[in-house]
């Protein structure tokens, strides 16, 4: 009786183990400096979201010096759809992403010494580190951007967004 319960313990191990080893896809970005991915988001249709920074160049992205922030779009497939790019002169870096239930997607982040330059635009800077808030869709145009800053120093470091389309940022 004690091999056969056993038995069947080992069994269900061995098939756990195995559904929790299966990886869908792995991809790789790589450019020529650092690049690190902070946290990613889902969206309903398994579209997999990604912030972080990169340094020097990646694919046709060129830091505007030291790190950008960096976030991507992949599909449910891994397939890269697009890479969005938010940096000033110094350090910049993505911290968090949260997804609404429409899709939307809504990052925060830290830009340093300058203004924080986006798709053809710029967030003014007041002090050393400045904050930001964005809200984007699905492509991955900015319906609009915040900054969060003082002559003191302001990092955005988490959002969420809850089901009344409220968003939430905390950080020092």
């Amino acid at each position: 009786m004690k091999l056969a319960v056993f038995l069947v313990c080992y069994v269900l191990y061995i098939v756990q183990l195995h559904a929790q080893s299966t990886v869908d896809w792995v991809q790789t970005l790589g450019g020529s400096g650092e690049d690190r991915s902070e946290k990613i988001a889902v969206d309903g249709a398994s579209n997999v979201y990604s912030i972080g920074y990169f340094r020097d160049t990646i694919g046709n992205l060129h830091s505007f010096g030291g790190a950008d922030v960096l976030l991507t779009k992949h599909n449910a497939d891994g397939q890269l759809l697009w890479m969005k790019q938010f940096g000033s002169i110094d350090e910049d870096k993505g911290n968090d992403i949260a997804i609404d239930k429409h899709g939307n997607i809504y990052i925060c982040g830290e830009y340093r010494n300058g203004p924080l330059f986006y798709t053809g635009d710029s967030l003014n800077s007041a002090g050393t580190f400045d904050g930001f808030v964005a809200k984007l869709d699905t492509a991955g145009t900015i319906l609009w951007i915040e900054a969060i800053q003082s002559a003191a120093n302001e990092l955005a470091t988490a959002i969420a967004c809850d089901t009344s389309g409220n968003v939430y940022v905390g950080g020092t």
